[in-house]
């Protein structure tokens, strides 16, 4: 007698990835401190990038400079600022000024270097200094890529400002989507290259050009289950913003009562000291919130990437047409 045996459930490969970013972010919770600075070139999140760029086209009344590079205008403000200062002292303070930009750039890419490798890294006993010396040594290619990607994206924004090409109102719609979808596509497409090199050159200690080789490579291989995974960080990301959201709103009950009270007391300290208060809470977990965040995303596309690159990934749509599992 023969006996049927039922096929084996197929793994859920997405769930244990998610699951280990999250154990190694709560447990190392110094990588919130890096993922801080690192938001200060990107958060990790590819969609995020893409919805940055829209939103930045979308302020029509700007001109077509500072809407393709809208750090112009605080640069000119700046600039007019330090034209009406004494020589001696505009020039102390733009030396300033840029030493402390360029310290923020480099310990940002640092702490990308920090959180990608300390993904790799999670179950052996390295220290965040041994991370931080590691990142060190590959800074200067974590900051060329970032420098590429925003020049990638620029190029990509001038796609998406071209003029239409036809008169003709149904031609002209077309060509609008046509322009939005390349645009906003390739925006997309470079930004998940971006993260897949940081990886290969973090934790493979490969050269820029074999890394950017190499992301491609990973990417035109499983193509469906990188934008997979890209959809599922940014619903994981929308969930954390919604949860801050309630938080603050919580937060606003107290301070509400606070302030009622202190104003009915009449007294100008309490009032000031309540707002005060509330607002620097606010701002510190928006802060925490945001670079917890940044070190998830990066952490969990850097075992992702690992995965990827293992050759050892099936798609949840593949899983799907293929098993007809959901699960």
């Amino acid at each position: 007698m023969t006996h049927l045996t039922r096929p084996a459930k197929p793994q859920a490969h997405y769930r244990p990835i998610l699951l280990s970013a999250l154990h190694h972010v709560f447990v190392k919770r110094d990588v919130w401190l890096f993922g801080i600075f690192a938001l200060l070139l990107s958060s990790g999140s590819a969609i995020e990038t893409v919805l940055r760029a829209k939103n930045g086209l979308e302020q029509f009344d700007a001109p077509f400079f500072h809407r393709l590079f809208p750090f112009l205008e605080p640069v000119r403000q700046w600039t007019d600022q330090l034209a009406a200062l004494p020589v001696p002292r505009a020039v102390a303070t733009a030396v300033v000024l840029l030493a402390l930009v360029l310290a923020l750039l480099i310990f940002s890419a640092i702490s990308k270097g920090v959180i990608i490798h300390g993904a790799k890294a999670r179950r052996g006993h390295i220290t965040m200094r041994e991370l931080a010396v590691h990142a060190r040594r590959r800074i200067w290619p974590i900051l060329a890529t970032d420098l590429a990607l925003k020049i990638a994206l620029s190029l990509c924004v001038l796609i998406l400002l071209a003029p239409a090409m036809s008169q003709t109102p149904f031609l002209s719609d077309l060509l609008f989507m046509l322009q939005a979808l390349v645009g906003y596509g390739l925006m997309l497409l470079l930004s998940v290259l971006a993260i897949y090199t940081l990886v290969a050159v973090v934790n493979h200690d490969a050269r820029l050009r074999d890394a950017a080789g190499e992301a491609w490579k990973i990417f035109s291989t499983y193509p469906g289950a990188s934008l997979e995974m890209v959809l599922i960080l940014f619903f994981l990301n929308l969930l954390a913003g919604v949860g801050v959201l309630a938080l603050l709103l919580l937060l606003s009950i107290p301070y509400t009562v606070l302030f009622l009270a202190a104003s009915a007391s009449g007294s100008l300290l309490a009032t000031t000291l309540s707002t005060a208060i509330t607002f620097f809470i606010a701002i510190a977990l928006l802060v925490v919130v945001g670079g917890a965040t940044a070190a998830y995303n990066y952490t969990a596309l850097t075992l992702f990437y690992e995965k990827l690159r293992s050759g050892r990934f099936m798609s949840k749509w593949h899983r799907v047409r293929t098993t007809r599992h959901w699960f």
